[in-house]
This record gives C-alpha cells, structure tokens and sequence, in this order.
C-alpha cells in the first residue's frame, strides 16, 4: 500500500507521531511519501529525520490563513497527489487538513484527517472565531472518510462532525525512551527545585500564564523552557525562565528526567507528546484542565490539574517540599504510561482505522460498475490485504 502524509508543520508532538507511524508502516512493507511545509521546516532537518526510503515533497503552507497563498498551495498538493497516486492519504494539522481533504476529494482518494488539536477548541480567540472554526470543521469533515482524535476528550470535541471518528491515542515506546534520555547530558541545572516545559513558545502552551507563575515563585526555583517560538519575548521578559531552544532529542529527553516537576499550563491540546514523555519518565506533572492533559494526568495519582495561577503555585509548592510525594506521583504517570498508551497498542489502533477507511471505500464502489471502477476496487482491496 502506498500512503501519503501531508502536514502544514512537524515541529513539537506531529514529527513524533508520523516518525512513528511512517517507522511502523516501511517496517509493514508499505510505500511512504510525505508532503511537509518549507514555510514552517527546515528541509535538512526533515530528511534527517526520517529514512532515505520515504519520497519527502516539500510545500509552501503557511499556518494563518491567506487565501491567495493557500490557493498556491492546494494546487501544488494537488500536483503531487497527481503524480504519486498513492491509496490513502493521511492529513496532519489543521491547514493540511483542509487543504488536504479537498485535493484529496478533487482525486478520488481515501482520506484520514488527524488535527493534533482542534482549532475551535483554542481559549485565547474570540468565540466568534471559535464558532468560524468550527463550521470549518463541519464543512470539511465532509470531505475525509475518518476523523482521529488521540484522546477521549478530543473525541468527545468531534461528536458534532459529520464524519466517521475513531480514537487513536499517541503512544510512547518506553524502553526507546529511556535509552534516549540517558544518551546525552540534561542542560545543566542551577537551582534547587526544577521546573521543566517543552515544547513552541506560542498561544498554545500559554507562556504568558506561565510567566506569571514563575514570576510570583520562589527565587530559588529553576525555571527551563525547552523549545522556541514567536512568543520567546513573554518569557524573556519574565527574567525568571531559561530558554534553550529546541534540542537535539536526547538532550531534550534528558533535560525532561531531569526536572523535579513537568508542567504543562496548555490552553488545548489533542494528546501532547512531551507530556507522554515527561510521564513515561517518571515525572509527576502540573497540567491544565485542557483535553488531552486530563485524560492522562489524574490529581494525586500522577499529579495535578489545575485551573488559575493559585492551583499552580499550591501544587508546585507541595511537590517541592513533599519528596516522597513527587516520588510517589512520578511513579504513577510511569505506571499509567505503562498500561494504557504503549506504541504497540497504538500501531494496532492505526492499523485498523486505515483498514476501515479502505474498506468503506471498497464499500462506496458498490453500486457502480465500469471498469475504473472495478480496478480501483481491485487496488484497495490489494492494499487492506498487504
């Protein structure tokens, strides 16, 4: 079977998950293409990433709307949807996700649309703009065979599209993670008591709400931010956080384990990588009450969730003078990662959703008989029984 990815950005929690999806498809025996934004990735870093066998596309797709350069942008995706003609295409993000969906329909392909985070689920819009979103997504569920969401509560946000949905939880390969986290050394600590994010400085991670927390902690806290993003001056303005920008994955990792706490103040999410992660490694992790934190992290059993700047510095300030709590809570999100979200059981869950997009398709050929038709049929019964 030949798939095709498609994403508007890699950056953070995407790259993971189609690094780990692509890894298990080549190893399956199937074709991989991926289509990925030059607007918003480095082209060397993308290749660096995944292995020689994958026909990387680079595309210009930016992440607000414009329309002429969207316009550009379909068409061009449309080109090389024309020249692989793969059997499924796989959409990632929001803006691949539409752009996705309509070429995909204008060619006749099977489409899954994973959004990562749904763009009417954002708290720092206007509901009006939330409410625009939304009828996007109506409109363009429409256009895709199969909606994932990659946690309970995303999919429970989906209920509403006219689409089929299936439930794909990411998933981490813990023994991989360990190995990488102990393959390089964390960024050197300064202070007593570490608090580490990760992930782009941007309205999503809420680093204005996270400066004002580190603002109002004690001196002797050491704040890190791993990554970057347009909204590095929030942070730096603060004076209080360490900004390293992004890292190499293990340092990353390692700068993770390294931390007293993981906190993720996130205003939406889908089901964040870093915070598997940062779980997985043992970590007891301060979240908000976005969907996605709050089907992983549960109060006193691997953390805490919280609502305002209180609820964060009362949790920080027990874990920082309770240490067989943190234990304890560390153990748990390990534990919790252990049973409920291993890579495995996530390819097996992917495995079947395409199997069920492809099989519908085969399904939908049905009342038709000319000879295209048929060979398309052909083809994808082909594909689900590779």
């Amino acid at each position: 079977m030949h798939i095709c990815h498609v994403t508007s950005s890699l950056k953070g929690g995407p790259i993971f998950i189609i690094g780990q999806l692509v890894d298990a498809q080549l190893r399956s025996g199937h074709q991989v293409s991926l289509v990925f934004s030059n607007a918003r990735d480095d082209e060397a870093e993308a290749r660096a990433w995944f292995p020689p066998n994958v026909r990387l596309f680079p595309w210009h797709a930016l992440r607000e709307i414009d329309i002429a350069q969207d316009t550009k942008a379909y068409f061009h995706l449309s080109a090389v949807l024309r020249e692989l003609r793969p059997d499924i295409l796989h959409a990632h993000n929001s803006k691949a996700g539409a752009l996705g969906r309509i070429a995909a329909k204008r060619h006749g392909l099977p489409v899954i649309y994973s959004p990562h985070g749904l763009a009417y689920l954002q708290d720092n819009v206007a509901a009006t703009k939330r409410a625009v979103f939304f009828a996007m997504e109506w409109g363009l569920a429409l256009f895709c065979e199969m909606i994932t969401a990659s946690s309970k509560s995303e999919m429970s946000a989906l209920r509403w599209l006219p689409c089929r949905k299936s439930l794909v939880n990411n998933g981490m390969n813990v023994p991989e993670l360990e190995a990488a986290a102990s393959g390089e050394p964390a960024v050197p600590r300064s202070r007593r008591f570490r608090i580490v994010v990760c992930g782009r400085i941007d309205p999503q991670k809420s680093p204005s709400l996270v400066a004002k927390i580190a603002a109002q902690s004690p001196s002797d806290w050491e704040w890190v931010w791993v990554g970057e993003g347009a909204l590095r001056p929030v942070l730096e303005e603060c004076g209080r956080i360490t900004i390293t920008g992004w890292l190499p994955r293990q340092k990353s990792l390692a700068t993770i384990r390294s931390a007293d706490v993981y906190l993720q103040a996130s205003g939406w999410e889908g089901m964040s990588i870093a915070l598997l992660e940062a779980m997985a490694l043992g970590r007891p992790c301060v979240v908000s009450g976005a969907v996605g934190n709050r089907d992983l992290v549960r109060t006193l059993e691997s953390g805490f969730v919280c609502r305002n700047e209180v609820d964060y510095l009362s949790a920080l300030s027990t874990l920082e003078h309770d240490q067989v709590l943190r234990a304890r809570l560390g153990s748990g999100a390990a534990e919790t990662i252990e049973k409920h979200f291993s890579q495995a059981a996530v390819i097996r869950a992917w495995s079947a959703a395409y199997r069920r997009v492809l099989r519908n398709r085969i399904s939908a050929f049905s009342g038709f008989a000319s000879a295209e038709t048929l060979a398309g049929k052909a083809g994808l019964q082909a594909a689900i029984n590779s």
